[in-house]
């Protein structure tokens, strides 16, 4: 079975001639701008930065309309590529790809190479100073929102301790997960301390007049500030969708994994990391409270951080030992130190946050793929996502993902339930990844239909996929899948017959296969002498391929 990669391979390699025009457009940084296209064909500038100039169409945009081949590759310049045009960031920059056609479609120009501000790159938060009744003083915090924040949409939120230290690492990749769609869009709080020790000081029992049970004075101050004033003014003031999660290292994740046996916890999410294991009395507490704890918890530790790893390798040994199981805990270390750790752990942690959001597996896990109902399995992901965020949807890519388990477990029940899935949506996943999927798990029924859909197709780009992926993708399975090179002519005659453009070389491909197979001579011959009459340039063949078939 082939990988992903194999897919890949076969999408962008459709090297499509469009009849029609792309509209492309980019906004850039400044009025004065002028921009230039950059790419990988003669429309693109053959790859010169200063041949294909932009269309200034207001002070910020600029456009262009060309005729493109696919895929078409390219980036913006401002005549050399000493200015080239930041669209990702500064680290990372990759070309702009098009596979296929789009009529319309626009870039963010952030900077350019040469003068780039550094502004630009930046993770960027909001300092609020708001004063706090309970704990009588002022109190700064950070918020972040999402890129593409939009008050009408729900958030889940997630609030940092040790801002100061905590924040950076938070912010840099909750981003990059939400920008990568590995997780939901979310508001990020930043929470300084004005006195640390005073306000998360862990209760270690060395005071034998307060009971363990119970934070200490300070703490509980804090706790409360965090549960009826801070969580709320953030209720209030954005639209939340109630999924509150919160960070905390060292102390402050000692103090986070504290909240769940407090009353009116807000947080259905933990990430606690190097948390300090020297009481026995909150070792016992904490290891009873995680056999069935429904909060989702991630508890991370450096295997340096002596001190602060031992009760997670405890935790993590009996999850080993099948002696804990809980879905909802992950533990994990990393060759860290005390400092090195929040860094090094935060995108994991953050994306455990987040575990239900495009997880697919529990669709293989269940065992239930035979009598899958899609319409209640899309509804159940989009109500168990729906903490996360109230614009979440199951999109095209997702179902793509799906089939793509579906042949990789190459299960055809469940491909042909997914196919059809599809077939019911505006956005569908065109009928030739389709055959290709059924090809691959040797689904002739499956596969036989999609191509009779593409014979009957009078879409001008399903002539233009065929053509391009006629050898390895289509003649390919009627004679090494299928052994029928009979049924190969009978779908390159109807080819033939559909379409103008490529009458050609569909024309040469019925002639070599009915040849070389023996079958239909004496059409084969017909078709033979056609493109020897009418024989142009063309990727299929030259004249003498057709010489040697006579």
């Amino acid at each position: 079975m082939k990988n992903i990669l194999s897919i890949v391979i076969v999408l962008t390699s459709i090297n499509l001639y469009s009849q029609e025009l792309t509209n492309i457009k980019v906004t850039v940084p400044n009025k004065n701008d002028e921009v230039f296209i950059v790419g990988n064909q003669e429309s693109l500038g053959d790859w010169n930065p200063s041949k294909i100039k932009m269309e200034k169409v207001s002070d910020f945009e600029r456009e262009l309309n060309l005729n493109l081949t696919y895929p078409a590759t390219f980036k913006f310049t401002r005549g050399n590529w000493n200015s080239e045009g930041i669209t990702g960031n500064f680290q990372n920059n990759p070309n702009c790809t098009l596979n296929s056609f789009k009529k319309q479609i626009t870039y963010d120009i952030k900077g350019w190479a040469d003068n780039y501000n550094s502004d630009y790159y930046k993770f960027s938060f909001e300092l609020q100073k708001n004063y706090s009744e309970i704990l009588q003083q002022e109190r700064t915090i950070a918020i972040s929102l999402p890129t593409n924040y939009n008050p009408k949409n729900k958030y889940s939120v997630v609030y940092v301790l040790d801002a100061n230290t905590l924040l950076e690492p938070a912010l840099i990749n909750s981003k990059l997960l939400s920008k990568t769609d590995n997780i939901p869009e979310s508001i990020i709080v930043g929470i300084y301390h004005n006195n640390r020790d005073n306000e998360v000081k862990p209760n270690l029992g060395y005071n034998s007049e307060i009971d363990e049970n119970f934070l200490l004075d300070g703490t509980e101050k804090f706790k409360n500030y965090l549960f009826n004033e801070l969580v709320t003014k953030i209720s209030k003031e954005y639209n939340t969708t109630g999924y509150n999660t919160i960070i905390g290292h060292s102390d402050t994740g000692h103090f986070v994994l504290n909240l769940p046996f407090q009353k009116n916890n807000p947080f259905q999410g933990i990430i606690a990391l190097s948390v300090n294991s020297e009481s026995d009395f909150f070792k016992r507490k904490i290891k009873d409270y995680l056999k069935n704890q429904k909060e989702t918890i991630f508890f991370g530790y450096g295997n340096f951080d002596n001190g602060f790893k031992e009760l997670a390798i405890e935790i993590e040994k009996q999850i080993k030992e099948n002696k804990l199981i809980n879905d909802n805990l992950n533990v994990s270390g990393f060759n860290a130190s005390h400092t090195q750790l929040p860094s090094l752990a935060m995108s994991s942690a953050i994306k455990f946050l987040y575990k239900d959001y495009k997880n697919f597996n529990n669709l293989l896990l269940s065992g239930t793929q035979s009598n899958l109902d899609m319409e209640k399995y899309v509804s159940d992901y989009i109500a168990t996502n729906k903490k996360y965020g109230e614009s979440i949807s199951f999109t095209k890519d997702d179902l793509f993902t799906l089939i793509e388990i579906s042949v990789e477990k190459n299960d055809r029940n469940l491909f042909r339930k997914l196919a059809n899935y599809n077939s019911k949506q505006d956005d569908k996943i065109e009928k030739h990844l389709l055959f290709y999927f059924a090809k691959e798990i040797e689904d002739f029924e499956s596969a036989d239909k999609y191509l009779n859909e593409i014979t009957e197709s009078k879409e001008e780009n399903d002539h233009d996929l065929v053509y391009f992926n006629l050898e390895h993708n289509y003649i390919s399975y009627f004679l090494k899948k299928k052994n029928n090179p009979k049924q190969a002519l009978e779908f390159l005659e109807k080819m033939i017959n559909k379409s103008d453009k490529y009458k050609l070389e569909f024309s040469y491909a019925y002639a070599r296969t009915g040849i070389t197979n023996g079958i239909e001579k004496k059409k084969s011959k017909k078709y033979l002498k056609y493109c020897e009459q009418h024989f142009k340039e063309n990727r299929i063949f030259d004249k003498n391929d057709i010489n040697k078939l006579k």
